[in-house]
């Protein structure tokens, strides 16, 4: 059936699809789409550009700045552009990270009787932690950051709370990560229930198997800790960051700035309530130089020791050294051992000393036959361990 459509006088169409020429119609919505997709893509494309986040990490020691680094490379390859506050010098220049260097700070302070006083470590960090954060906080170059703007600041939950302000200046999310793991007052802080009596404490020394004594004795010092930081630290921090006028007066206090954390990351293999996930450290590759060495241990391998990067080896005694020396060189095996120096003078021939070791390679290669170490951000890979702790992280056993 034919359909006659008559316009004016003189058109005449006697089909509906000869009055609308749907090739034409199709093309023109096809060209009004993809001028709006274009209109849309412009005035969405900032959003299309990686993020500005923000990492600070102005205590603890140059391992936990390695922890944040790998976090902090791994977003600048994906586009973000990255600060890091800190007060270690970097290395090397990275595509996309900035590093905004703190002044006038070491934590060799800390650390310079750990090996014979290793239960009062922790307790020099409260002492300093109120004036060390503020100093730290109230210098030119970080105070300069709040002319900018960010989308997310990731902190280092070790002894940091006065960089909390930042996020209350900048109203954007809050990244919590924990190099040295959870412990004590950091659970309340992250939101995560603790098990002092499973997992053990900063100040416990390890033991196996656990005692009622000692699961009595680590949830005590646990709660003294959190007392310390609730009563004592937090309040003075807070106190002083208004003070001198870092911190603006109707600031929320910080645990309740913690709060509204978006997310939490942790190191290192404690037991604990799930409500924050780890990460491990990473390190690079092995040279040739010291894989042909390693390959030339033959049959008997090696055997690998290092007390890390936080601590600096001048600080281990000379009977200590002495002792490590004597016995290394009565081995069959040949020792690597991380030392911040090339030599030293009685060193015995199967003792390689290196500044710099790709831990993770070390511990995957087929010769290694032990592992002595102080206990860190690391992976173990089956390895045969002995320790002497100095920190936390010899009680994952």
């Amino acid at each position: 059936m034919l359909v006659s459509i008559t316009i004016g006088k003189h058109q005449n169409f006697s089909t509906f699809e000869q009055f609308i020429d749907f090739n034409k119609l199709y093309t023109s919505m096809k060209l009004i789409n993809i001028i709006i997709l274009i209109i849309i893509s412009v005035l969405y494309l900032p959003c299309l550009n990686g993020g500005r986040v923000l990492f600070v990490t102005p205590m603890g020691t140059k391992s936990h700045k390695f922890f944040i680094m790998g976090i902090a490379e791994a977003l600048a390859k994906k586009g973000h552009q990255v600060t890091v506050i800190s007060p270690f010098e970097p290395t090397q220049p990275i595509e996309n990270i900035r590093e905004v260097l703190i002044h006038n700070y070491s934590v060799d302070t800390y650390l310079e009787k750990a090996f014979e006083e290793k239960a009062i470590v922790i307790m020099k960090f409260f002492i300093v932690a109120v004036d060390a954060c503020i100093d730290g906080l109230k210098q030119q170059q970080i105070q300069a950051l709040k002319e900018e703007k960010f989308d997310a600041v990731i902190v280092n939950i070790f002894f940091s709370q006065c960089y909390l302000s930042l996020v209350h200046h900048f109203k954007v999310p809050l990244i919590f990560v924990s190099p040295q793991g959870i412990v004590g007052p950091s659970h309340q802080m992250v939101g995560n229930i603790d098990f002092p009596a499973i997992s053990g404490n900063a100040m416990s020394e390890p033991s196996i198997p656990i005692t009622f004594r000692r699961r009595l004795k680590s949830t005590a010092i646990n709660y003294i800790y959190t007392l310390l930081n609730n009563f004592y630290l937090e309040p003075q921090m807070y106190s002083k960051c208004v003070k001198n006028g870092l911190c603006p007066e109707d600031m929320l206090p910080f645990h309740e700035i913690s709060k509204n954390r978006t997310y939490s990351r942790q190191s290192t293999k404690t037991i604990n309530a799930k409500r924050y996930l780890r990460r491990r450290g990473s390190h690079k590759t092995t040279e040739k130089e010291l894989e042909e060495w390693i390959e030339g241990s033959g049959e008997e391998g090696f055997i690998f020791f290092s007390i890390g990067s936080a601590m600096n080896p001048d600080f281990l005694p000379e009977e200590y050294r002495k002792i490590l020396v004597k016995v290394f060189g009565s081995l069959k095996q040949r020792v690597l051992w991380k030392w911040n120096k090339e030599t030293m003078p009685d060193l015995q021939s199967n003792v390689k000393l290196q500044k710099w070791l790709p831990q993770t390679d070390l511990l995957g290669h087929p010769k290694i036959k032990l592992f002595i170490t102080h206990g860190g951000l690391l992976k173990y890979f089956g390895v045969f361990l002995s320790w002497s702790s100095y920190n936390r992280d010899a009680n994952l056993f």
